[in-house]
C-alpha cells in the first residue's frame, strides 16, 4: 500500500495540464466556502490505495481512457474531514 498525493495541477480527462502546480506551505480545510487556516486536530490526513505504486502513474483502468472506475482508497486521521473531486469536463462530470 503506497500514499496517494493529489496534486492541485493534477490533468484528468480533456485537461490541458498548462497551468502551474502550486502547494499550500500549510494545510487548510475548506467548508462552505470558508477556508481554516490548518487541518484538524488528530493528526495530518493519510490517504492510501493498493491500487497505485509509489510515484508511478495512476493505472490506465481508473482514468477514463479505461474502465473509469474509482479506485479502492483507505484514509486515516482527522474525524470531519471531507475530500471533494470533481472534474466537469469529464463526460458527465458536473451534474
Amino acid at each position: 500500500i503506497c500514499a496517494l498525493a493529489l496534486p492541485a495541477g493534477a490533468v484528468g480527462c480533456g485537461g490541458h495540464g498548462h497551468g502551474p502546480t502550486t502547494t499550500p506551505s500549510t494545510p487548510k480545510v475548506t467548508t462552505l466556502g470558508r477556508t481554516a487556516p490548518n487541518a484538524p486536530a488528530g493528526g495530518p490526513l493519510t490517504i492510501t490505495s493498493p491500487a497505485f505504486t509509489d510515484g508511478a502513474p495512476i493505472p490506465p483502468r481508473y482514468t477514463c481512457k479505461g474502465e473509469g472506475i474509482a479506485p479502492p482508497l483507505a484514509w486515516s486521521a482527522p474525524t470531519g474531514a471531507a475530500l471533494v473531486v470533481d472534474d466537469p469536463d469529464a463526460p458527465g462530470g458536473g451534474a
